[in-house]
């Protein structure tokens, strides 16, 4: 729930944050619509990514996935949970 989320400006501590997991979302573009003349879209997220999976890892895996999907990819998105304190 965004209402309970703070924002803190922290250096770079890592002694503060820990990783707690990794998510892969993929945006797809679905072509425009109609009314609005914008495009549309939908993201698909892949949850509990290794942590030590690198940038390439998760870039080869997203187009594999890709390859499999009838819509384009617009947007391929790393996302790293972490907690702090």
């Amino acid at each position: 729930n965004s209402k309970n989320c703070r924002l803190f400006q922290l250096t770079d501590d890592s002694s503060l944050s820990k990783s707690i997991n990794h998510s892969l979302k993929i945006k797809f573009d679905l072509g425009l619509d109609e009314v609005t003349n914008k495009t549309k879209v939908k993201s698909k997220t892949y949850s509990n990514i290794r942590r030590d999976a690198t940038s390439q890892d998760i870039y080869d895996v997203a187009t594999k996935i890709e390859s499999l999907q009838e819509y384009a990819v617009i947007e391929i998105c790393r996302i790293e949970n972490t907690t702090l304190a």
